[in-house]
């Protein structure tokens, strides 16, 4: 094992080095070019006090600065998350990790058939050790691929995914440093809502809003009331109100994930 280790060892070791150092050449960076704003406000200041007209120059220049150090903010920002994602490699390859990853104790179910005899969620259990996932749509994933059997093809096409994964190093540090945004809060459950149909306990509530609508405008002076035929008034369109017609028409997910849906694009266009 140790052997088998050494090579990873050596690349994660020898990545993080160059991580760290360019860290520290960005902290340096960052520290000039705050040194530069402040002095570039000064004269700005200095220059509007005389009633020079000069004053625009630095000024422009101290908005370029801004820009600028922002843009050494987030490369050192993304060096670091790169240091972090090679230091948790490397305390797995020693066998440090326990403890410092997500335990996934959420997915832990005590009536599982197998998942406390393997030790797979909690603490210094498998979960911990195997996901880097960003978001919890990448843990649901993990999870859902531990606690349940996977057909012998399907296994076979994860060990392969993993086998072209090993050796793009730097795919797997783009993904890690790229990912760490999407960590904050992507919820399955709401994405899903984002391009499908209403779940069904915010249906269920559909009748209570409408219910309340009612009340605020009766309170404001304009009470409901049934749509009159004879006023000449356009009824509304009922089929852009029809829940079931706009399911009908939707695209199936393979032609959404392609081509995506018609009726809102459409109006995306115009």
């Amino acid at each position: 094992m140790a052997s088998q280790n050494a090579a990873p060892h050596a690349e994660y070791s020898r990545r993080l080095e160059a991580r760290q150092e360019l860290v520290a050449q960005l902290d340096r960076a960052s520290e000039s070019v705050s040194y530069v704003r402040i002095a570039l406000a000064i004269l700005s200041v200095a220059a509007i006090w005389l009633g020079n007209y000069w004053w625009l120059l630095p000024a422009v220049l101290f908005i370029v600065a801004v820009i600028y150090h922002s843009r050494v903010r987030q490369a050192r920002a993304s060096a670091d998350r790169a240091a972090a994602h090679y230091r948790a490699g490397i305390a797995r390859i020693e066998d440090r990790w326990s403890g410092q990853g997500n335990p996934g104790t959420r997915f832990d179910d005590p009536h599982h058939v197998y998942a406390a005899d393997l030790d797979l969620f909690g603490p210094g259990n498998l979960f911990e050790l195997l996901s880097i996932a960003r978001t919890r749509m990448g843990e649901n994933a993990l999870a859902s691929w531990l606690v349940a059997p996977a057909p012998v093809a399907t296994v076979l096409e994860r060990q392969q995914s993993v086998g072209e994964l090993r050796e793009r190093v730097d795919l797997r540090e783009d993904l890690a440093v790229l990912g760490e945004n999407a960590g904050v809060g992507v919820q399955p459950e709401e994405l899903s809502d984002l391009g499908g149909s209403l779940r069904d306990s915010v249906k269920a509530r559909i009748p209570e809003a409408v219910e309340l609508a009612a009340c605020e405008l009766a309170a404001w002076g304009f009470p409901p009331r049934p749509r009159d035929s004879r006023t000449g008034v356009a009824p509304l369109n009922a089929n852009a109100l029809a829940i079931d017609v706009y399911e009908n028409g939707r695209p199936s997910s393979e032609e959404a994930c392609r081509i995506g849906d018609a009726r809102v694009l459409a109006r995306s266009r115009m």
